[in-house]
């Protein structure tokens, strides 16, 4: 088989390797051996496709060293930019979600029991409402008025 790339696909499969195989560092470094094997496997590939880089005319990509050809400082910075944002996407995704399925839970109607019994595995319509009331939350104060309640 023969796969040919225009530089411009080069530079964008090198990114995409790049942030996968970040991804895919961390999850083996913190979940699991299998993810590691998974990084390992990835990193290799990620170095060969990185050995072209010249060739491809994208030799600004890299750099050497210590006698590996590996993604170059500005990149590096690229991706760590990216990945916070991604991050801090998640996070706010992921505790609107959270907290909008606990406050659905708390508030549940008859109304979205009957909804839910019909479309088993979903959430009624009316979780929406709750999920925009936090993302307006949020995006009007962020977490400063969360807190924990004693009882």
């Amino acid at each position: 088989m023969h796969i040919t790339l225009t530089e411009k696909q080069y530079r964008c499969l090198i990114k995409t390797m790049d942030a996968g195989s970040g991804i895919y560092e961390t999850l083996g470094d913190e979940v699991s051996e299998e993810y590691e094997k998974q990084s390992a496997e990835i990193g290799e590939l990620n170095d060969y496709l990185l050995t072209f880089a010249p060739a491809f005319g994208a030799g600004d990509m890299v750099e050497d060293f210590m006698g590996s050809i590996i993604i170059n400082d500005q990149l590096s910075e690229e991706w760590l930019e990216a990945e916070d944002e991604y991050e801090n996407n998640v996070f706010w995704n992921e505790l609107e979600m959270r907290l909008g399925q606990r406050d659905y839970e708390r508030t549940i109607t008859k109304a979205d029991k009957k909804e839910t019994a019909e479309h088993p595995g979903r959430y009624s319509n009316r979780i929406d409402e709750i999920y925009k009331a936090w993302g307006k939350e949020f995006k009007e104060n962020g977490i400063e008025r969360l807190g924990i309640i004693e009882k």
